[in-house]
C-alpha cells in the first residue's frame, strides 16, 4: 500500500515530500543576490546587560520566605537556602515527595512573580 502512495501524484506524501525533492531552489531565487545577505550588520545596543543587586534581592527573598506558613517556610529554607534536594527533605520529614514538590513549586512561582529583576537594577 505504501508504494501506491509513494508513486501517486495526488497522495499527501507526494505533495508534501517527493514533489519538493524534485524541484531545485537556487540561492538567487531566495534572496535576489548574494550582496543582500552580507549587508546586514549586528546592532548590539539593545543587548545591554542588566546589573542586578543580587545581595539585596537575596535578602528580600529570605524575608519573603520567613513570612510563609511554617510548613512551606521549612521546605523553602531547606531547599533554597541550605541546598537540600526534595528527596532529602522527603526522607527527613517522612512526607511524600509529591507534596513537598508542590509546595516548593508554589513558593518558587510566587517568588518569580513577586521579585522582578528590573526592580533591583543598579548601574
Amino acid at each position: 500500500m505504501c508504494h501506491i502512495q509513494f508513486n501517486s501524484q495526488t497522495s499527501p506524501f507526494y505533495v508534501k515530500y517527493r514533489k519538493l525533492g524534485r524541484e531545485t531552489i537556487t540561492y538567487s531565487d531566495i534572496s535576489g543576490s548574494k550582496s543582500d545577505y552580507y549587508e546586514w550588520e549586528y546592532n548590539n545596543e539593545d543587548d545591554k546587560e542588566l546589573k542586578v543587586d543580587k545581595q539585596k534581592m537575596a535578602s528580600d527573598i529570605k524575608l519573603y520566605i520567613g513570612k510563609l506558613p511554617i510548613d512551606k517556610k521549612t521546605y523553602a529554607e531547606k531547599h533554597f537556602i541550605e541546598g537540600k534536594s526534595q528527596r532529602e527533605i522527603s526522607r527527613m520529614y517522612n512526607i511524600n515527595r509529591i507534596h513537598i514538590s508542590r509546595d516548593i513549586q508554589t513558593v518558587q512561582n510566587n517568588i518569580k512573580l513577586t521579585f522582578n529583576k528590573k526592580n533591583y537594577e543598579s548601574e
